[in-house]
């Protein structure tokens, strides 16, 4: 069965809202006997291979050594 968000009570909604936000179940009982569990789903893990693409931008060349070889010590 699926409901939307909008069809529970106001108090229902709070509940879900803190179980997402918490990453932790709920457990419905009727007189201390559990009836249903209600679970977040799982979030989706970005892979970290390719999770900075399309943030920085390349303005020069990044193989070119940032000072002039004039300036090197070890050249002279």
């Amino acid at each position: 069965m699926e409901i939307t968000l909008k069809q529970l009570s106001p108090d229902f909604q709070r509940l879900i809202t803190e179980m997402g936000q918490s990453n932790e179940s709920i457990i419905i009982t009727d007189e201390g006997t559990p009836l249903a569990i209600l679970s977040p789903t799982p979030q989706k893990k970005r892979a970290a291979f390719g999770c900075m693409k399309e943030t920085i931008q390349i303005l020069d060349d990044i193989v070119a050594p940032a000072v002039p070889e004039s300036a090197w010590e070890v050249l002279q």
